[in-house]
């Protein structure tokens, strides 16, 4: 398990700064600062940044906020004359899309957990090995963007929902609701899961 966490560091924090993908600034320099300064200024209302909704997208990757101002950069995101400009944009992406990455990265373990629970260690370490490794989760997980929160979410919420049905224990049950509540602040699609 730690030979996938070591490969999947190695493949994915370089990458961390050094791209930009379509909608993510939107997040970068709009919700996620708009999101935290309601937050910090009691403004409820002002919490609801996107019709995703996105919650959560702001309130992870909002952790990085301390170290960087995006807000500065806004004007220069397309318009990069120097060097230390494009620095500082880096900085930004890393800042903003390494606790989403952190946090993807640590929902394998719970995976492997909900899953041996559920099919025995070996299925479970086979899940471990072709989650942690898969090029496009290893990708979806590098930016800030529903999607890369929702992946997690979603299926976590199902196997821990399939492991209370087989051991009947309230905890599950419970994991179960919070992590659809965490999927449906994530993004609405997440409502497929009422079926369950």
């Amino acid at each position: 398990m730690l030979a996938v966490v070591a490969i999947n560091l190695y493949f994915s924090l370089p990458r961390l700064s050094r791209f930009s993908s379509v909608d993510e600034p939107y997040w970068t320099y709009d919700r996620t600062p708009d999101f935290w300064k309601a937050i910090s200024e009691f403004r409820w209302k002002g919490t609801n940044i996107n019709d995703k909704p996105g919650i959560t997208v702001a309130a992870i990757s909002g952790i990085g906020l301390p170290w960087v101002d995006p807000m500065e950069y806004k004007s220069l995101r397309q318009k990069i004359k120097a060097d230390d400009q494009l620095e500082e944009i880096r900085k930004i992406n890393f800042s903003l899309r390494i606790p989403i990455y952190l946090v993807s990265l640590g929902m394998l373990f719970l995976f492997y957990f909900l899953i041996k629970k559920l099919l025995g260690q070996k299925t479970a370490l086979l899940s471990f090995i072709l989650i942690g490794l898969s090029p496009i989760l290893m990708g979806i997980s590098l930016i800030i963007n529903p999607d890369s929160l929702l992946w997690m979410f979603l299926p976590v919420s199902i196997l821990s929902f399939l492991v209370f049905q087989k051991e009947k224990s309230k905890k599950y049950l419970a994991l179960t609701g919070f992590f659809l509540g965490l999927s449906l602040l994530t993004k609405y699609v997440a409502n497929i899961l009422y079926v369950y």
